[in-house]
């Protein structure tokens, strides 16, 4: 098993990737008639999205992703563009600029810390120095919350919490934990 890539957030200038998520309509290939396959041990869904958080919502700025078909779909208006130099993906789609109707929470991280890194799924919370919550509704910002500081508390109490199955947990359970971005405070 390895660390599987995430989505890609850009707030305020700042790079932050998806390490959390509890809601409905963030972005699918699939309902574009895209069907992504692995891309590798590193991307089993097969696509990476990069979206950017404006001051009220957010947009799908750009994707990558791998396919076996050869003609894609359009997304807002814009043909994938075939390519041999990313990665295992072999389609991308630029400027995409869609606004997103999500509705829930979004959990972003940047500031990994090395020493933290789990070769397997998504990286824990826990593992980033700056964590930051967005709640919105039909893609607007509801609210934003930042908890680096109760991160930085949980990690002093416990760094490990996580990065191996708990002591009554089933090993399928773990992997099943790590490879879903679903997460409940305090982690």
């Amino acid at each position: 098993m390895t660390a599987q890539m995430p989505d890609q957030f850009l707030y305020k200038g700042d790079s932050f990737v998806l390490i959390g998520l509890k809601g409905s309509n963030l972005f699918n290939p699939e309902d574009y008639g895209i069907y992504p396959v692995m891309a590798s041990t590193a991307c089993y869904r097969g696509f990476v999205a990069t979206y950017v958080i404006t001051n009220k919502q957010i947009i799908l700025n750009g994707l990558v992703l791998r396919s076996q078909e050869k003609k894609l779909a359009k997304i807002n208006g814009k043909a994938p563009i075939k390519e041999k130099r990313i990665f295992s993906f072999n389609f991308a789609y630029y400027d995409l600029n869609l606004p997103i109707k999500f509705n829930g929470f979004i959990l972003l991280g940047k500031d990994f810390i090395d020493e933290m890194y789990v070769h397997m799924g998504f990286q824990r919370p826990i593992s980033y120095e700056t964590v930051i919550e967005f709640q919105f509704r039909d893609g607007e910002i509801v609210a934003v919350n930042d908890f680096s500081e109760l991160i930085a508390k949980l990690r002093k109490e416990d760094p490990t919490k996580g990065a191996r199955p708990e002591y009554d947990e089933n090993t399928m359970e773990w992997i099943d934990r790590m490879f879903s971005l679903d997460y409940n405070m305090p982690w």
